[in-house]
C-alpha cells in the first residue's frame, strides 16, 4: 500500500498541504479531484519522492519512504506530468525506445495506437494529445516494474481514442495489481474507471465532495452568454494551408468567426487543431503558406504577431 500520513507542504509561507492523509492499495484505482490551486500536483510530487514534504511520512508497502539529500528515492512509482515529458529534439522512435529501455525492456514493434505517428519525426512536432499517446506507451512498458502509478491529468484535451486507451491502461493496471491515483476533472471518465474519488480542498484530503460548488467539470454545462452581441466583425478563413517544418499539418480550411459568437473546432489528436489557432495569431513555427486570413478586410497575414495581438 502507498499511503501518505499527515502530509503537509508549504512554500514561500503559503500551505498548501495540511495533514494530507492518503491511502492507495495495490489494484485499486482511486481518482484525486480537487479545484484548480487545490495541492494536486503537490501531493502527487511528495508521493514519488520529487518534492520533500515539510511533515508526515509517505509509506511504501510498510516501508518508510526515506529520501537522500542529493539522491532520489528508488521507489516503485511512477509519475506522469501534466505537460508531457519527452526528449523533444529526439525522434518519436527514439522517445519509445528510451521508455522502453528505461526499465529494460526491448525495443518491440510500436504499439497500434502509435501507428498513425510518423516515427522519424521529431517529437516536438507532435500534438499535445499525440505525446500522451507515447506517455502511455511509456506507462505500459513499466507495468512489470511499478507497483504505484501517480498520473496527472494523462488524458486532459484529449479525442475519445486517447481517453479509450487511458481506460485501457487503467484495466490493466488494476488486473496486475498495480494501484493508480488519477488525477481528473472529468465527472464521466472519473466514474468509469474508479473504483472510489476522494477530494482535496484547501490541502486537505476528504472522501466527500466539496461543498463549495463542485470540483468536476460538469459533462453539458453551456459556456454561451445570455446576451448576444451585434455581429459586426469577422474572422474569415479561406483555403488555408499551415505547415510546420517541412511539413503541411492544415490545408484546404474554411470557416468564418463572427464577433459575439463562439466557434468550437474539434478534431482527433493530431489534425491540426493548435497549428490552425497558431497560424491565425502569428505564431513563426506554423507560417501561412497559402489561403486567406483576414479580419474586418484587413489582411491578417501581412502582420507580424505583435500587430496581430496590439489589432485584436
Amino acid at each position: 500500500m502507498l499511503e501518505a500520513r499527515a502530509i503537509s507542504k508549504g512554500f514561500r509561507g503559503q500551505v498548501v498541504l495540511r495533514s494530507v492523509d492518503l491511502a492507495l492499495s495495490p489494484g485499486e484505482v482511486v481518482g484525486l479531484v480537487g479545484m484548480n490551486g487545490s495541492g494536486k500536483t503537490t501531493l502527487l510530487d511528495v508521493l514519488s519522492g520529487k518534492t520533500h514534504a515539510d511533515g508526515g511520512e509517505v509509506w511504501i508497502d510498510g516501508v518508510r519512504a526515506m529520501p537522500r539529500r542529493g539522491l532520489v528515492p528508488q521507489m516503485p512509482v511512477f509519475r506522469s506530468y501534466q505537460v508531457p515529458r519527452l526528449f523533444y529534439r529526439l525522434s518519436v522512435t527514439h522517445n519509445l525506445m528510451l521508455g522502453r529501455w528505461a526499465v529494460g525492456r526491448s525495443e518491440g514493434p510500436p504499439d497500434a495506437s502509435l501507428a498513425n505517428l510518423v516515427h522519424h519525426n521529431l517529437a516536438d512536432t507532435l500534438s499535445v494529445g499525440q505525446r500522451r499517446r507515447i506517455v502511455l506507451d511509456w506507462l505500459h512498458a513499466r507495468i512489470e516494474h511499478v507497483r504505484y502509478f501517480l498520473l496527472d491529468e494523462p488524458a486532459a484535451g484529449g479525442d475519445e481514442e486517447l481517453v479509450g486507451l487511458l481506460a485501457d491502461f487503467l484495466s490493466l493496471a488494476r488486473n496486475r495489481r498495480c494501484g493508480v491515483l488519477l488525477v481528473e476533472h472529468r465527472d464521466r471518465v472519473l466514474k468509469s474507471a474508479c473504483d472510489r474519488i476522494v477530494y482535496l480542498r484547501e490541502g486537505v484530503c476528504s472522501p466527500e465532495p466539496t461543498t463549495e460548488g463542485q470540483a468536476v467539470a460538469p459533462q453539458n454545462e453551456s459556456l454561451r452568454g445570455r446576451d448576444e452581441q451585434n455581429v459586426s466583425l469577422q474572422l474569415v478563413v479561406h483555403r488555408l494551408a499551415v505547415a510546420r517544418g517541412s511539413t503541411v499539418v492544415v490545408n484546404e480550411v474554411n470557416f468564418v468567426a463572427n464577433s459575439g459568437e463562439v466557434v468550437a473546432v474539434t478534431g482527433s489528436n493530431g489534425c491540426g487543431k493548435s497549428t490552425l489557432l497558431r497560424a491565425i495569431y502569428g505564431d513563426p513555427s506554423c507560417p501561412v503558406t497559402s489561403g486567406v486570413l483576414r479580419s474586418d478586410g484587413r489582411d491578417l497575414r501581412a502582420m507580424g504577431l505583435r500587430e496581430r495581438v496590439d489589432y485584436g
